[in-house]
């Protein structure tokens, strides 16, 4: 603040939910404790809390600022629970506050303004050792939400941390590091006249100042020089030099300290030299400005003077009396308003000059330059720092190397932020640009997509990659196929999609993510050596499917699940009876022997010849009974289609009862003939003698009734392949043209 006083929650209010002209400056608004829901009167409501307690002298608002990384986004949910858990941490679970979040910066940040009067208590509650508090609950949030680990403990002096600053904000170099740079000579000097002189050159001196030294430009800079070097303290350096003398040099410095840009090239160099011819020119504008107004205030006051004067001389030939008096008082009263209609004019419109030519930091002069359209200001701000890639929906070229530092339009131009990236705003949409990727936001519409599209394809030319998720994908092949634009995708299935909607533009298939395909290999290679994340290939009853090592499979939930509950030991250790010796159909025998007298067969091993025979029931009358064997066949078509509905509701709950368990198992469906479409092949399941197939899309699992010609056709298909299905239940695999 420019002056010391008490922050007004209000004015903090109005800066944190005005959106400054950006597309998304402004994001989730929360408001706790508080009876209003707009942000503006609760502000109101706060004020009127905090003006109950009128013994409190401290600053009654307590303004957090929550800061990520570049690339961490999100989601409102995870926001809300990271600001409650802050404020609760800090002890102002019960105060009222007002949180916004900013995502018109490299880095999301939500700004939390909270009224540290209690709403009912009264009390103010001021936070002991915040500090701590803060990093503690900020190091529990990072491991929680998987966010990237941040370093909470001071590693820097206080001026350090203000050099650091004033150079990341302003991309101008500070005088403390100006002075590091002279450390390899402060440590030659032999003398103090020798230091003298070292510091005469480069236009500062080393003076006394209190207990210690500092190091000055003149009269606007100074630096202490135990915060260059702990070795350069007054104590230090009177061990080495002897007791402090002051310089002898009379003569004007060679050298003189101005601050300069970090970055040092010829083009910047450029660029700073314009800024600064800009800051004297508006200097002299704004003194031209200024001197006139002033001149013609005092003018104004002069003649506003002269004509009461000639008012109440005129008034003197008057006889005295009630009306003379009344008179020289309503001349009076008229001059003092008149005067103060001229200064508050005169004050306004000095304010507005000001304000006009004001001086703005090298940083945001750069941006400003930058909007405008000039490419050699956008440079200087992508060089200067290190950005790291987009994440989410991003176009970006085949190549990794190409670079485009110009500007698309410079009408839909949001704003540029501090590391270059351009921000348009098209169709309500907020697009970012790089120079090297197009990132598109969620909340996009259909023209928001189409314009960065269009602007990837006159960025990066005809060829490109896209990331996102299938939902970004599917509307970028539209899109594409709809605008018959030219464009070879660097992923296969995305150029498929697209020529797909090119040929039938009502069709509704989507992107799915293809599995990797994965590496068989026998367990016996493996051993004898280290342990690794590989990814090893198992066979299981029901086909072959990967198995990753320290990770889990969700293909796999099903099969582990149920081995767990028939209390099979290791796999690979001993084969089961019905498979030792190849004797595949060795369950279907009605007596079978054993060597090993520990060796049992289990219940589902069990051919039904040898259980007891019992007589059978009367179909027309009975419903069939389900055994271990399977369903009896039954003639009748209503039968078969209960029985069939019925198995699959059956497995529909069972998955979706255990979904409340295993967070990674997918939400099952029943199929319906609306639900025709792309899907992938997930194999298939027996359920009470019904062969279920299990076809897998973004909403879930979907479960379809098929018989055993269709079962064992898929058989020979890889799990995870790309089926399509009609209305009708007929499955054909994509690309081959083969019915199931």
């Amino acid at each position: 603040m420019k002056n010391a006083r008490k922050s007004s929650f209000s004015n903090l209010a109005n800066y944190l939910t005005d959106d400054q002209g950006k597309v998304e400056r402004v994001g989730e608004v929360m408001i706790t404790n508080c009876n209003s829901t707009d942000a503006i009167w609760a502000a109101m409501e706060i004020e009127a809390t905090q003006s109950l307690n009128t013994r409190a002298t401290s600053d009654n608002t307590y303004h957090l600022l929550v800061s990520f990384r570049e690339g961490e986004d999100l989601s409102s949910n995870e926001l809300n629970q990271i600001e409650t858990q802050l404020a609760n941490a800090l002890g102002f679970e019960e105060h009222q506050r007002v949180s916004v979040v900013h995502r018109d910066t490299d880095n999301l940040h939500i700004h939390m303004a909270i009224n540290k009067i209690h709403p009912t208590k009264l009390t103010l509650h001021e936070p002991y050792r915040d500090h701590r508090t803060r990093d503690e609950c900020c190091e529990r949030i990072e491991r929680e939400f998987n966010l990237e680990r941040d370093n909470h403990k001071p590693r820097k002096s206080k001026s350090r941390n203000a050099a650091d600053d004033m150079e990341n904000m302003a991309g101008i170099e500070s005088l403390l590091s100006h002075v590091q740079k002279l450390s390899h000579k402060i440590e030659k000097a032999e003398s103090w006249q020798q230091l003298h002189d070292l510091f005469h050159e480069k236009g500062l001196e080393i003076v006394e100042r209190g207990n210690g030294l500092v190091i000055t430009n003149g009269h606007e800079l100074a630096v202490k020089c135990s915060s260059v070097d702990r070795k350069f303290s007054k104590n230090e350096l009177e061990k080495k030099l002897g007791k402090y003398q002051g310089s002898t040099v009379t003569t004007e410095p060679k050298g003189k300290y101005t601050p300069a840009p970090l970055d040092k090239s010829l083009e910047v160099v450029d660029l700073y030299e314009e800024y600064l011819r800009e800051r004297h020119n508006f200097d002299n504008a704004r003194f031209k400005i200024i001197s006139t107004l002033s001149k013609d205030h005092k003018q104004a006051l002069k003649s506003l003077k002269l004509n009461a004067k000639l008012k109440r001389q005129a008034l003197r030939f008057a006889d005295r009396g009630l009306f003379k008096n009344i008179a020289l008082k309503h001349i009076s009263k008229q001059l003092l308003r008149d005067i103060q209609k001229i200064n508050s004019e005169y004050t306004s419109k000095r304010k507005a000059t000001f304000h006009k030519y004001s001086h703005i930091q090298w940083q945001d002069w750069l941006r400003k330059q930058a909007s405008e359209g000039n490419t050699a200001a956008l440079k200087a701000l992508r060089r200067r720092k290190y950005s790291i890639p987009f994440h989410g929906n991003v176009l970006s070229p085949k190549s990794n190397t190409f670079s485009f530092d110009g500007l698309s339009s410079k009408e839909n131009i949001s704003h540029v932020t501090t590391k270059g990236n351009v921000v348009y705003s098209v169709g309500g949409t907020e697009i970012r640009d790089s120079g090297t990727e197009i990132q598109v936001k969620n909340s996009a519409t259909l023209a928001g997509y189409e314009a960065a599209l269009k602007m990837s394809v006159s960025r990066f030319g005809n060829n490109l990659n896209v990331k996102g998720d299938s939902q970004f994908k599917t509307i970028i092949a539209k899109i594409a196929a709809a605008k018959n634009l030219q464009i070879m995708f660097t992923d296969p299935q995305l150029n498929r999609l697209k020529n797909i909607f090119t040929n039938n533009p009502t069709s509704k298939d989507i992107y799915h993510e293809q599995r990797r395909p994965t590496v068989r290999r026998n367990a016996s290679s493996i051993r004898g050596t280290r342990a690794k994340p590989e990814i090893i290939a198992v066979r299981a009853s029901r086909g072959t499917r990967a198995a990753s090592i320290g990770t889990r499979d969700p293909y796999r939930e099903y099969d582990n699940e149920r081995l767990r509950q028939s209390n099979i030991t290791k796999l690979g250790k001993f084969p089961p009876p019905q498979s030792r010796n190849n004797l595949r159909a060795m369950s279907k025998l009605g007596v079978v022997q054993f060597t090993q007298g520990s060796e049992v067969l289990l219940q589902s091993n069990v051919s039904h010849n040898v259980v007891e025979q019992r007589s059978e029931r009367d179909k027309q009358l009975r419903w069939s009974l389900s055994r271990a064997g399977g369903l009896t066949e039954s003639k009748d078509p209503e039968y078969k289609e209960k029985s069939a509905l019925k198995s699959v509701d059956k497995y529909i709950n069972e998955r979706n009862t255990k979904r409340t368990v295993f967070n990674d198992i997918s939400k099952h469906y029943a199929f319906n003939s609306t639900d025709a479409g792309l899907y992938v092949y997930s194999g298939f399941r027996n359920v009470d003698g019904q062969l279920l197939t299990l076809l897998k899309s973004d909403k879930g699992v979907f479960v379809l009734p098929s018989d055993h010609k269709t079962v064992n056709r898929l058989r020979k298909a890889r799990i995870g392949h790309e089926v399509t299905v009609d209305n009708i239940g007929k499955i054909t695999l994509v690309r081959r043209g083969v019915s199931r």
